[in-house]
């Protein structure tokens, strides 16, 4: 069984997914691959094991925010 960071309960294996603390973002052009690919393969201090419903809420929000996430 494994804590969900975001929710604090537990869940089994099958409903927890790896979450990027500082967000990775995506790319569009191939100049930012670099970048991109440097957020996604990441020190362990920037992950976090949450459930699935709150790694889809936490998606949500950072793709919806104005914010700059460079």
């Amino acid at each position: 069984n494994y804590y969900c960071k975001k929710c604090r309960k537990v869940y089994d294996k099958k409903q927890i997914e790896v979450n990027h603390i500082r967000p990775v973002g995506s790319f569009n052009e191939f100049s930012q691959f670099e970048e991109f690919y440097t957020k996604l393969f990441c020190e362990i201090d920037n992950l976090e094991a949450i459930c699935k419903e709150c790694h889809k809420k936490e998606t949500e929000i950072q793709r919806n925010s104005k914010i700059n996430i460079s």
